[in-house]
């Protein structure tokens, strides 16, 4: 399955959005913002453009996401994950080009950015 990013300009769009919106009310403590922004994230994920091992990947994320968690325990390698949750309440791009970043991966060095599947970067 060839996976182009053709909506990875989308997905930053609606982020940076959620993200103009948050930077109004001015807190990421806020339940109803955050729980919000979960939803609308979940909801534009495609599932058809998920291989099989990016779907097992998806579902740990949305189960942790559910239970309001900031970590899940990837299914291949075992290490911990940060969900958008923990980067949302962190407020910005950290530049480790992480999997969950609601925020385009803005301050990762070029080289390491990655491409969007419309669940998470990989």
């Amino acid at each position: 399955m060839d996976k182009v990013d053709d909506k990875s300009n989308v997905a930053s769009e609606k982020d940076e959005n959620l993200i103009s919106n948050k930077e109004q009310s001015n807190s990421f403590d806020d339940k109803n913002w955050l729980c919000s922004d979960l939803n609308v994230f979940l909801e534009s994920v495609d599932l058809k453009r998920l291989d099989e091992k990016e779907i097992c990947i998806h579902k740990k994320h949305q189960e942790a996401l559910k239970n309001m968690k900031e970590t899940y325990k990837d299914p291949e390698t075992g290490y911990k994950v940060f969900t958008r949750l923990a980067h949302l309440k962190r407020g910005k791009c950290c530049g480790n080009a992480c999997r969950h970043c609601p925020f385009g991966q803005v301050a990762a060095p070029e080289n390491r950015k990655k491409k969007f599947n419309t669940a998470f970067y990989y």
